[in-house]
């Protein structure tokens, strides 16, 4: 018996192309090791650990602290994988007789088609592109790209018959052709009974992607990030983010009969603090939101935001989310309540500024409050 099972099936790839044991293990404590290498002495290690030891290594710091309060989802998730396998012998060398990881969580590169203000050059070539052409609006970094990996998929291509558990997330996977090439090559073969989760920001739902989607019969889960209602989402996720093509597309996926869950996964920043509501209440799909208040990066964390303001974000959630979603306001407030540093969001007006001189948009026409509120920081 292993405390999990997460370095005997599964691999995680970053944009930046290195691999990882998952998406929660602390990927500071990479520094010395190399998990690219499935039989390598770094995954022996950690496999040898969770066998014989009895607690979690460091490297496990986030399902170390969901223990404390006998609360460990992420783990969960690989140990009931490894049930599901039918309990196979485990190696330390191989993982198992497989000798590959039958779970893949692939990101592989940071191809992406939109240029969301939370997100970075590392996770977005659309920002990337941006930082080169205006520098000013990343001072802080500088030649990230110098030590990332070309990733090549092919290895992943060659082992598609092993694969049970696929997650692709980007970048944007409908538009990366490894995640195409994954997907064509696992319909090739008759692999398709498979658990896939697709999270996308669904601009990009074309023939070809939406024709291979409807051949896997196994749990298909797509996740569509939508953030806020009309305006506001396309304010936040930059000026290629047409929120009537991604309502539409988003309703054309929930008509696949083979899809078993569509949710919409939704952000909140002190951007849609003020109206992240208009989403729910304007939800005319049938598909379940997702809400979940974000800490990263700090200057769009609610958490910073002077208390006045919190409690102004609030008072607007209760006075105008109807009954039937009153609900999800009080498991939203105590996250916008979270203790926070005000003082880091001084300076994010200027940044702002900045941002929307180069972009053509202005907060004041999408996210007022937001602005009213940055203003009076200063």
């Amino acid at each position: 018996m292993a405390l999990c099972y997460a370095p005997f099936l599964h691999r995680i790839i970053y944009t930046d192309g290195t691999s990882g044991l998952c998406c929660v293990s602390d990927k500071e404590s990479y520094f010395d090791k190399d998990y690219s290498d499935w039989n390598g002495k770094d995954y022996q290690n950690i496999r040898s650990h969770m066998i014989n030891e009895k607690v979690l290594p460091e490297v496990c710091n986030k399902c170390k602290s969901q223990e404390e309060v006998e609360d460990y989802p992420y783990k969960e998730v690989y140990n009931k994988l490894y049930e599901r396998l039918g309990r196979p012998r485990i190696d330390i060398k191989t993982g198992t007789a497989l000798d590959v990881p039958v779970s893949l969580d692939l990101r592989m590169n940071n191809l992406c088609n939109l240029s969301c203000r939370m997100c970075g050059p590392s996770a977005s070539s659309q920002l990337e592109k941006e930082q080169k052409k205006h520098p000013e609006l990343w001072p802080t970094i500088e030649n990230y790209r110098s030590n990332w990996l070309t990733y090549s998929a092919s290895d992943i291509i060659d082992n598609a018959g092993a694969i049970i558990d696929l997650r692709l997330l980007g970048g944007e996977p409908t538009v990366q052709p490894e995640a195409k090439a994954i997907l064509n090559k696992l319909i090739e073969i008759g692999n398709t009974n498979i658990d896939l989760r697709i999270t996308t920001n669904g601009t990009n739902i074309n023939k070809e992607f939406y024709d291979m989607i409807s051949k896997f019969t196994g749990f298909v889960s797509i996740a569509f990030s939508i953030d806020g209602w009309d305006k506001t989402h396309e304010y936040i996720r930059g000026p290629a983010a047409d929120f009537k093509t991604i309502w539409k597309n988003l309703k054309k996926v929930s008509q696949l009969s083979n899809v078993s869950q569509i949710t919409i996964q939704q952000t909140i920043t002190i951007l849609n603090v003020f109206d992240w509501w208009k989403l729910h209440e304007n939800n005319d799909s049938g598909c379940f939101i997702n809400a979940d208040v974000t800490n990263m990066p700090p200057k769009y964390a609610c958490a910073n935001m002077p208390d006045k303001w919190k409690k102004h974000a609030i008072d607007l959630a209760r006075h105008n989310m109807s009954i039937a979603n009153r609900k999800l306001t009080s498991n939203i407030t105590p996250l916008i309540l979270n203790e926070g540093d005000p003082s880091l969001l001084k300076g994010v007006l200027q940044y702002t500024d900045l941002m929307d001189s180069v972009r053509g948009q202005h907060a004041k026409d999408h996210c007022p409050i937001t602005y009213k509120m940055l203003e009076e920081i200063g």
